[in-house]
């Protein structure tokens, strides 16, 4: 027959044991500014991760300090307003997060027209980290995909920026 404390302590060491195996289903996006473009970014990876059926959790972050190792599974870095590069102060998160192969750079381009994705694997550009870059251009789905038609051009972009970026995401351990 067990005795009390070896019964307390089977529980702590399955309990133990069980959070050891368990990964974090929250992402981070971390954003600069509340601004417009980065609002409506963050609403629409949001509601395709949900129309995707994404196990995942998107959490926007603000302040890059607040990010703790091990707290996400994921930590998106979402680089808007910028015709080129990365705005400094989250250059330098990226540049001070240890484990690079936790982010991803999302770059929305201002004033961008072009309606392609580039994906971009981890490289001094990205400053070690893989990069997905897409046009800030925005019409919505458009009228006829109300209807059932096709989605605007603009809006298909956008939905394969998301994919990417999942896709990243779920190729991380």
């Amino acid at each position: 027959m067990f005795k009390p404390i070896s019964l307390l302590m089977l529980a702590l060491l399955v309990t133990v044991a069980g959070a050891a195996g368990t990964t974090s289903k929250k992402v981070a996006i971390l954003y600069n500014g509340k601004t417009d473009v980065n609002s409506e970014a963050i609403h629409f990876m949001v509601k395709q991760f949900e129309s995707n059926q994404s196990p995942y959790q998107l959490v926007p972050v603000e302040d890059g300090k607040s990010i703790q190792p091990g707290t996400y599974k994921a930590i998106l870095v979402l680089n808007t307003g910028l015709k080129t590069g990365i705005s400094r102060s989250l250059a330098d998160f990226i540049t001070s997060w240890k484990n690079k192969s936790e982010i991803v750079l999302i770059s929305i381009r201002k004033d961008s027209k072009k309606i392609t994705v580039e994906s971009t694997p981890a490289s001094p550009a990205t400053l070690g980290v893989d990069g997905i870059t897409a046009a800030s251009t925005w019409t919505g789905r458009g009228f006829s995909a109300i209807f059932g038609g096709k989605n605007t051009a603009e809006y298909d972009m956008h939905v394969e920026w998301v994919k990417r970026v999942q896709a990243l995401i779920n190729k991380m351990p």
